[in-house]
């Protein structure tokens, strides 16, 4: 005859808790892989609708004559007149300093793509802009090189 061993106290807790660790593994694994099947096919069908919905208001918009005065110099031949009327507001001055200041000049970043090798965003007189401030420092300091400042014949040329 054999005997069989019989599994000590300790030994059974301890295949208790694999069995449960291994379940646990298991049910983690497959919440894991469920939520990136779900995210997968959720930013699927968002890109799908975006594009859908972009190409509809694309026609839409170049289908009549475009009556906004495009921004010269620059290339806004996708772009619809609710886009461009957006973009010369925020050229204006209707951002505040204040935001200018805490976001480091950013809230003037239209500019930027107006002229984008252009070290300054906030070209205006008024316009503050902490950033091109950094930038001339470290320029100073010799950690940056070949920097283009903003020159007046360039922003009349943007401007006009």
């Amino acid at each position: 005859m054999t005997e069989e061993a019989i599994p000590s106290p300790r030994a059974r807790v301890i295949r208790s808790v694999e069995r449960i660790l291994l379940i646990t593994g298991v049910i983690l694994l497959s919440a894991y892989l469920g939520v990136r099947l779900y995210g997968v096919i959720v930013s699927r069908s968002v890109v799908a609708a975006f594009q859908q919905k972009t190409a509809v208001g694309f026609l839409s918009s170049h289908a009549d004559s475009s009556t906004t005065a495009r921004p010269a110099g620059l290339d806004t031949s996708l772009w619809s007149d609710k886009r461009i009327r957006a973009y010369n507001y925020s050229l204006s001055r209707a951002f505040r300093t204040p935001l200018a200041v805490l976001s480091m000049g950013e809230s003037w970043h239209n500019s930027h793509h107006a002229d984008p090798t252009c070290a300054r965003h906030g070209v205006l007189r008024g316009q503050v802009d902490i950033s091109a401030r950094l930038i001339w420092a470290f320029e100073r300091l010799g950690w940056a090189t070949d920097v283009r400042w903003p020159k007046a014949d360039r922003l009349a040329a943007k401007r006009a």
